[in-house]
């Protein structure tokens, strides 16, 4: 492990960083993975995040008796899941909690499209 990414992990105590410390900035993540790390995110931020029948849309981050939630059409592709993310975390005071710099990429395409 590279001395960033043992800082990285020591820093932010999570199993996270360092599993993610070894690779290069420039390697792609599959969209598979990236679904996974929204998905993690979400946990840490104590939002469930529930995959339903949806009737009319795709579904989204929503709030229900107070609690946020997402709520997905399962029928969605993994890419389309992931736009989903992006687009509710860029709205959201993250900037505190761990985030793949994969994820906080793309998580910051929708930050600056809504500037």
């Amino acid at each position: 492990m590279s001395n960033v990414g043992k800082g990285i992990a020591q820093l932010r105590g999570n199993r996270l960083a360092s599993h993610f410390s070894n690779l290069p900035s420039h390697c792609p993540m599959t969209e598979e993975l990236l679904l996974q790390e929204f998905e993690a995110l979400a946990e840490r931020l104590a939002i469930p995040v529930i995959y339903a029948d949806v009737e009319d849309g795709q579904g989204g981050l929503c709030q229900i008796r107070g609690e946020n939630r997402f709520i997905l059409q399962r029928k969605l592709d993994i890419r389309t899941r992931n736009d989903i993310f992006a687009r509710a975390f860029a709205g959201m005071p993250i900037d505190g909690v761990f985030v793949v710099p994969h994820v906080r990429d793309r998580i910051d395409v929708y930050r600056s499209s809504e500037a």
